[in-house]
């Protein structure tokens, strides 16, 4: 599991994917499966939009929950780590927002019955 910060201020999909195949080829993708939870480094940058297209999204948003196996994983999306009204963001971020969806997400997710089944969660 890659937590972040490893696609660094993408600024074209080439330099994206360039960023993927080298971790992908470090980890063995071909034997192992990968999983990317994004940093607030994914978030900047001129194609950070288009990285949508490369990877895939949980029920269409950056944070979720899967099962695998007996163990339950939860994402979450911190956002990036400067205050919203951060002047270098001109007003367009809401990530207070994000994370106030995100703490009623978490909520439900530790009440629910996948995560409570899961013999193991992380």
């Amino acid at each position: 599991m890659f937590n972040g910060d490893c696609i660094d201020d993408p600024e074209s999909e080439k330099e994206a994917l360039k960023h993927l195949a080298i971790q992908c080829e470090t980890v063995g993708v071909d034997k192992v499966p990968v999983i990317y939870l994004r940093g607030n480094h994914e978030i900047r940058g001129a194609y950070s939009l288009g990285l949508r297209d490369l990877l895939d999204y949980i029920g269409d948003k950056t944070y979720g929950a899967f099962t695998w196996g007996d163990t339950r994983f939860v994402m979450l999306d911190c956002g990036e780590d400067k205050p919203d009204d951060t002047w270098v963001y001109y007003g367009l971020n809401d990530f207070t927002q994000l994370r106030n969806d995100q703490q009623w997400f978490l909520s439900e997710e530790l009440n629910g019955k996948p995560f409570k089944k899961a013999k193991k969660e992380y």
